[in-house]
C-alpha cells in the first residue's frame, strides 16, 4: 500500500465577513449530526466577545435558512488565556441533526462579535487537502479541514 505524504505547510482561510462559505460534505451513511472538529488560528488578542458557529445548508446560498446551526462557540471560555498567538482544535456541537446519505451538504462559518483587524486580529480556519471530502468546492478553493462526528 503506497500513501503520499502530508504537506509541509498548513494553510489557513481568515474569516472576513459575518457569515463565509467553508466547504462541503457528503456522507456515505445517514447519521445524526453531534459535531464538527475543526482547527482554529487566533492572530492577535482577541477582545472577549468573539464567538463562531457552523451553519449546515442544503444548497451553496448561505444567505438563505439553514438546515441547521451549531452552538455558539465562545473564543473567551473555549480558548482559555494565550500570548500572542493561539492554533488547537475547536469543537461546534450540534443537536443531532439528521443527515441523509448521498446528498450534498453546504458549510458556512458565521461569526458574532467579530472584525478583522488587517494583519493584526484574525481568526482562520484550516484548509483540507482531501477533495473528496469537499466533494462540491471548486478546483481551485481548499475548503475547511473538519471531522464529522455523529450518531447511526
Amino acid at each position: 500500500m503506497a500513501f503520499s505524504p502530508f504537506p509541509d505547510n498548513g494553510y489557513f482561510y481568515v474569516l472576513d465577513l459575518t457569515k463565509e462559505y467553508v466547504g462541503s460534505f457528503n456522507l456515505a451513511q445517514s447519521m445524526e449530526l453531534k459535531h464538527i472538529q475543526t482547527t482554529l488560528f487566533i492572530r492577535g488578542a482577541t477582545a472577549g466577545t468573539e464567538e463562531l458557529r457552523l451553519n449546515v445548508y442544503g444548497t451553496q446560498q448561505i444567505d438563505s435558512t439553514p438546515i441547521c446551526s451549531s452552538s455558539w462557540f465562545n473564543i473567551a471560555s473555549g480558548v482559555g488565556s494565550y500570548t500572542n498567538n493561539w492554533i488547537g482544535n475547536v469543537f461546534f456541537d450540534f443537536s443531532g441533526t439528521p443527515i441523509n446519505q448521498n446528498l450534498d451538504y453546504y458549510l458556512a462559518v458565521e461569526t458574532s462579535g467579530y472584525t478583522r483587524n488587517a494583519n493584526t486580529f484574525y481568526l482562520a480556519v484550516r484548509l483540507d487537502w482531501n477533495p473528496s471530502i469537499n466533494t462540491n468546492s471548486p478546483t481551485n478553493l481548499a475548503a475547511m479541514s473538519m471531522n464529522i462526528l455523529g450518531l447511526r
